[in-house]
């Protein structure tokens, strides 16, 4: 969603205030009868500018959506409200579909150079996440952040945001980029405002990889295990 006011700010606001990022991802014309999803949960947007298609804008407009697909896209007074609908008023905004990029690293969220491959010879800009003197509890290898989530520490710059709407991204799953069992991921709308109330998922799946470490030559001997992908495989 985007306001009057400006190409970028705001436009996304909508999805994370009213929980509904995915079904705007994409305008899929179906009845109700078609949802296999026992999502019943219904809802419409109304009083806002829609895009529909290229060239196809009802302003203003109103979007019906049940079970996480939209029922109905129409302009206002032609497109019947459900009675079980929840409306909410987007009086101010344009609604349209868009992207979801399913795996973005917490750096570039945060305006930083996401960490290379250890076989690149070229040192990182930014030091890789400190390890732990151990793991989390019955784990010995400080490889294992699997008790860790993402969104506790994440930050998403600005002009990040700002850049991925350009592109028509609304959504990005932000991952951990560390050690083999890196923690869990995190579903986060790109609006403006606070990131406290666009995170849509705190916790969306365990990230694994079996990316090795960067080896220090200089502290070779101090080098924990593993440190090849095949230790780690």
């Amino acid at each position: 969603m985007q306001s009057r006011r400006g190409p970028a700010r705001g436009r996304l606001a909508l999805a994370a205030a009213a929980g509904c990022a995915a079904a705007l991802f994409s305008l899929v014309a179906g009845a109700a009868s078609d949802v296999r999803s026992g999502d019943r949960f219904s809802f419409a947007l109304t009083g806002g500018r829609v895009l529909a298609a290229p060239g196809r804008a009802f302003d203003p407009g109103v979007v019906v959506v049940r079970g996480g697909v939209i029922e109905a896209v129409g302009p206002a007074g032609k497109v019947a409200i459900p009675a079980d609908a929840r409306a909410y008023d987007v009086h101010g905004k344009v609604v349209h579909a868009a992207f979801v990029d399913p795996y973005v690293p917490a750096d570039r969220l945060a305006g930083r150079k996401p960490r290379g491959p250890s076989d690149e010879e070229e040192p990182p800009e930014a030091p890789a996440a400190p390890r732990r003197a151990q793991g989390p509890a019955n784990h010995l290898l400080a490889s294992v952040r699997a008790d860790e989530r993402v969104v506790d520490s994440l930050v998403v710059a600005d002009r990040v945001s700002d850049d991925y709407r350009r592109l028509g991204f609304a959504v990005v799953v932000a991952v951990p980029q560390t050690e083999i069992l890196r923690g869990r991921a995190a579903v986060v709308s790109l609006a403006d405002g606070p990131l406290s109330g666009r995170v849509l998922e705190a916790q969306s799946g365990q990230v694994i990889s079996l990316e090795p470490e960067r080896l220090d030559f200089a502290s070779f001997g101090r080098a924990g295990y593993p440190v090849s992908k095949m230790g780690e495989a």
